[in-house]
């Protein structure tokens, strides 16, 4: 399954697995608050954190970049 945002893969992932997200953050090692934050998108973070968090719950993370030219006169 495709997801667009960390957020839906987690929130996904935790559903899945019936846990509350204290239970799912004790089995993965993620605070419930982390993953309270993360599950409604109120939380900016590094792609560096992000994917450690996808490496710790075995989500696929690709980036996509969007480079946006900028021209000077």
């Amino acid at each position: 399954m495709t997801y667009k945002t960390l957020s839906e893969a987690v929130k996904q992932k935790r559903k899945t697995e019936n846990l509350t997200l204290k239970q799912f953050g004790e089995k993965y090692g993620i605070s419930f608050q982390t993953l309270s934050k993360i599950e409604n998108d109120k939380w900016h973070f590094s792609i560096t954190y992000a994917k450690n968090i996808c490496n710790k719950l075995g989500i696929e993370m690709i980036v996509e970049y969007k480079i946006k030219e900028v021209l000077s006169n």
